[in-house]
Order: structure tokens, then sequence, then C-alpha cells
């Protein structure tokens, strides 16, 4: 009997390729249908009513961006779709090198990547998306909820805490975490932390992803032994506790260890 593995939570990526082939492995996925697709539907049909100048003031977005996802929005249904783990493509998911996984690995992340998203809710890597650019901190306001937060309120903790993980794995940002109350998941949380510049630990992100896939991980001690692609990360356990695993990067996980103490000298 196969052991259950956790679910392990990552944020989506703003960089999005429906453009570039699939790897065989991944082509190989069965698609699947996201699961608060209807609610997903009437996010688009809100943003779809909205003027390029609208778009681009909720967003934050160059007249470029705005005009690019303005034509997405209007014709939402009729984009091209693509699987999430083949769509993503940003600093995280080439920490992940999805496409250079085997089967055994990819059956993995089947079971426990679960990807937060303003757009979709909750995604697994086989759900099927369309491109689009709805973060989940964007203050839109859809129908009584005032953001995306109040939007998806408490369906995203309650749909994984159906799924009845072990425990979860926690390398989302902070603005897709904090979507969810941790403490509700009726299980253990651990936090994976990535002190430093935050290119190095969204790509860390996605290389514990990986690591968990490679290592087939289904306890919370088997977290600790990840080092990164090139052994540039270090568990630091003087700075970790049950919830929070630290893990430093190259010269500061050297300055974090603890040194051995001098040697005393030998009286003669």
């Amino acid at each position: 009997m196969k052991s259950t593995p956790p679910l392990l939570l990552l944020s989506p990526a703003k960089t999005l390729n429906f453009d570039s082939a699939l790897s065989p492995a991944l082509r190989s996925l069965t698609p699947t249908e996201p699961r608060f697709l209807e609610r997903c539907s009437a996010l688009a049909d809100r943003v779809g009513s909205m003027s390029k100048s609208e778009i681009k003031s909720l967003m934050s977005l160059s007249d470029s961006l705005a005009q690019l996802n303005h034509a997405r929005y209007s014709a939402f249904a009729e984009q091209p779709a693509r699987i999430a783990l083949g769509a993503f493509e940003g600093a995280a998911y080439k920490g992940l090198q999805a496409s250079t996984l085997d089967a055994k690995q990819l059956e993995y992340l089947g079971r426990s990547l679960r990807i937060l998203c303003g757009q979709y809710g909750i995604l697994l890597p086989t759900d099927e998306i369309r491109p689009y650019r709805l973060e989940m901190s964007t203050k839109l306001a859809v129908g009584d909820a005032p953001n995306l937060y109040k939007y998806w309120g408490d369906s995203l903790t309650a749909s994984l805490r159906a799924e009845e993980p072990p425990f979860v794995v926690n390398v989302a940002s902070q603005e897709y975490a904090k979507a969810l109350d941790m403490g509700a998941l009726g299980c253990p949380v651990i936090t994976c932390a990535f002190p430093g510049p935050a290119v190095h630990a969204k790509q860390a992100r996605g290389e514990m992803v990986r690591f968990c896939a490679e290592q087939q991980v289904v306890e919370p001690a088997g977290l600790r032994a990840f080092r990164g692609s090139s052994g540039q990360w270090s568990f630091i356990e003087a700075e970790s506790s049950e919830t929070t695993l630290v893990f430093h990067r190259g010269a500061a996980a050297s300055a974090a260890k603890p040194k051995a103490p001098a040697a005393g000298k030998r009286k003669r």
C-alpha cells in the first residue's frame, strides 16, 4: 500500500507559456478540470466586462499588457488551454523543471502538488488553464466580496482539508498562503523558509517541490535533507522549529552553522 504524500502548496507564476511544445512526459499526462471552474468563469466574466483602462488600473499594467489581458478576458473561454504544470514559467517553475521529471515523479506531484491561484482557486498539476493575469492580492470586487481573499473565502481551506493530507508543506508566497486558514487544515503545516533575495527564494520553492518528487517524501523529517539543485542550500536547525524549516544559501549557510569549539591545549 502506498504511503500518502503531503500536500505541497505552491504559488502560480505571472510568466505563462502556451506556445512551446510540451515534453513527452508532460504530454503523456491526462488533462483534468479545475475543481472551482464555475467560480473561475464568474471571475473571468467580471474582468471581461471591464474596459482596457480599467484593467490597466486594476492590475497596474503597461498599455501593452492591458491590451493583451483585455483581449484574453473578452474571449476567455476561447483561449487555448494547457495543463498548469506546462503553462507556468516563473522562477519557482524553473527550479521545479517539471519537463525533466519521470513518470513516477509526476505521479507523485499529481497526488501532492496544489497550486494556489487567484483565477482558479486551487489547481492540480494536470488541470487545464487558460491565459490569465489575476493575482490573489488584486483588489477586484466581485458581488459582495471586496477582494479575491473574500471571494474565495473558506472554500480553498475546506477543499484542501477534505483531501485529508497527513501534513502540508507550505512553499507558497505570503500573498497566496494567507488565502488559507492554515490552522483549519486538520493536519500539521510545515512552512519552508528561504531567507535572502526573492529570486533565490522563489527558485528554492520550486526546487523543494522537485526534491519531494524525486525523493518521494512522505515524512516531515525527509524535508530536512533538501540541498537545492547544486547543493547551495543548507538546513539550519538552530533557526527552525516543528512548523518552520529554515534553509540558508551559500555563504549565509556556512555563517549560520555553529562552529566547533576550539581544541584545548594539552598539558605537558
